[in-house]
């Protein structure tokens, strides 16, 4: 898949993902920047990088509404990584993230059906 020509990043509303703390007491959450897109029909994505030194962690809050009482699976297009997650719970708290200095995860996102 070529992701330039995937219509989400060309014309699908793109959001800033304010990062949370994963935990009171970890203010690693400030060391992330991350982005969404929501193309049309079933096209989004999550990236999130870790800009510094050390491993960092934080919740990303995904504000796309259409997630609500489905399940999703998340494939890290630039590594290895797939995660089943309940929509609901990728809104509020939010995706978890647990990234190692400068690394970074671009997650295409598939729905998978409604949560049973």
């Amino acid at each position: 898949m070529v992701l330039r020509k995937d219509g989400a990043f060309r014309d699908g509303a793109w959001s800033l993902i304010p990062p949370r703390p994963a935990w009171v007491g970890n203010p690693t959450s400030d060391d992330f920047i991350a982005y969404a897109w929501h193309g049309q029909g079933d096209s989004s994505y999550v990236v999130a990088v870790n800009y510094s030194d050390h491993q960092a962690q934080c919740y990303l809050p995904i504000p796309f509404v259409a997630l609500s009482g489905k399940s999703f699976r998340l494939v890290d297009e630039m590594g290895s990584e797939t995660y089943d997650r309940d929509g609901n719970a990728l809104i509020s708290p939010g995706l978890y993230v647990d990234l190692r200095p400068w690394d970074y995860n671009l997650f295409r996102m598939e729905k998978l059906g409604p949560l049973t």
